[in-house]
């Protein structure tokens, strides 16, 4: 594989970064025979690797420092568009180009959520194949686990729930108890050991998948916490609030090592190890770093921000907006891909969620009139709108790592599973 370096001492947040850093032009050359062998190889080792059993007693993996990890072997093409005509615009995207790197793979274990493999490829959903009442309540967000096998929910019920995919159908495999309130947010860690979720009751909770015991509770916002997510190969975590503050937390204390203050209230956010993207509801995306402690640069839309979605090779931003529309920046060539608009398409509420395919190819995001939308990102052309057993606005869409599955969740207590068949 051959590729572009450049800029050596290149400048990001007004200061130099040591080593180089790869530009947003990439060539790829054909493996040889050679480099296809050691590929398979690898492949073979891997393998054997994954099945061997984890110790009950392993910590979250501090793993290398940020500017050290690269894999180039799952890079997208790149795609020119327009550029940002506003500079504080410019200014952001070329804050954030080249600093989130890939989440490296992690160990097998011979439990349900653990990864299994890469995905194959993107399958466009065509109908509901199974619809099941997922909560006493209205279900606030879904996310698949590592492994595509299984579905964990949160709802106003005060309850995550873990489903299994079984001959195309929900089954209901546990039920994690612990929340004092309604659940906001989901998210599996790269391992599928662990499980972080987001409470009305202005805490985030732990659980360990293994014997599904809820592990810690993370206090100490002010008001409802509407994002929790994983800091990778780190042993931190990030939540949002809308008491305006971003905190980080470790992970083995557990507490809180640093409060991010921000001038409005956070709807959601993604991050690597050391950066993180906040959306807010004064209509701006925010970019902190969390090593400095501080925001270093802020882009603007047109209304307030409901959701964040980050591609898997981090080269794409996703955000769902007030104003019914998508907006996709490419974060490695400083510019705004594509908006994404459709006749009949509205966002339900401050909390709707879109997000990507696992190849970043195509973007999902549902309806207040129960229908799931699809783009394709690179045209920027709506792909299908799918009507469906949904009866009220939907929440929340998670697409599948193995591209074969998507879930929508409503207002009404129902989930969906999607399927091409």
């Amino acid at each position: 594989m051959t590729l572009a370096v450049a800029e050596k001492n290149c400048h990001v947040w007004d200061r130099p970064l040591n080593g180089c850093v790869v530009t947003g032009q990439v060539w790829l050359s054909c493996p040889s025979l050679s480099a296809r062998s050691d590929h398979s190889k690898l492949l073979e080792d891997l393998a054997t690797v994954s099945s061997l059993p984890i110790p009950d007693n392993m910590e979250f993996p501090a793993g290398p420092p940020e500017e050290a990890r690269w894999d180039d072997s799952r890079r997208l093409k790149e795609h020119r568009s327009a550029s940002f005509s506003n500079s504080s615009q410019h200014k952001f995207l070329k804050s954030v180009r080249g600093i989130f790197r890939m989440r490296s793979s992690a160990s097998c274990s011979a439990i349900d959520c653990t990864p299994s493999g890469f995905f194959a490829f993107t399958r466009i959903p065509a109908q509901v194949r199974h619809s099941v009442t997922a909560h006493d309540g209205e279900v606030n967000t879904v996310k698949f686990s590592p492994n595509s096998k299984i579905v964990a929910t949160g709802g106003s019920d005060r309850k995550v729930k873990l489903w299994e995919i079984v001959g195309g159908t929900l089954q209901i495999q546990k039920t994690l108890e612990g929340s004092n309130d309604g659940v906001t947010s989901i998210e599996f860690d790269p391992s599928g050991l662990h499980l972080l979720a987001g409470s009305y009751d202005n805490s985030a909770r732990l659980w360990n998948l293994k014997d599904c015991e809820l592990k810690h509770t993370l206090s100490g916002h002010g008001a409802k916490v509407t994002a929790a997510k994983f800091k990778f190969h780190l042993q931190e975590a990030v939540t949002g609030s809308h008491d305006r503050t971003l905190k980080i937390w470790d992970l083995n204390k557990p507490a809180c090592v640093k409060s991010l203050q921000a001038p409005s209230r956070c709807s959601d956010l993604v991050c690597s190890n050391y950066l993180v993207i906040s959306g807010h509801f004064d209509k701006k995306i925010r970019l902190w770093d969390t090593r400095l402690g501080m925001q270093t640069d802020a882009m603007a839309l047109l209304d307030r921000v409901t959701s964040l979605d980050i591609s898997l090779d981090r080269s794409q931003l996703l955000s769902c907006s007030r104003d019914d529309t998508l907006t996709v920046t490419d974060l490695r060539m400083n510019r705004l891909r594509q908006q994404l608009r459709a006749e009949g398409f509205k966002c339900g509420a401050d909390w709707t969620k879109a997000i990507f395919s696992p190849d970043g190819n195509y973007a999902a995001a549902g309806s207040y009139d129960g229908s799931l939308y699809l783009w394709e990102v690179l045209t920027g052309s709506l792909v299908t709108s799918l009507s469906s057993q949904h009866r009220s606005s939907i929440n929340g869409v998670s697409w599948s790592l193995s591209g074969e599955y998507v879930v929508s969740v409503d207002r009404t207590k129902t989930a969906n599973l999607w399927t091409d068949y």
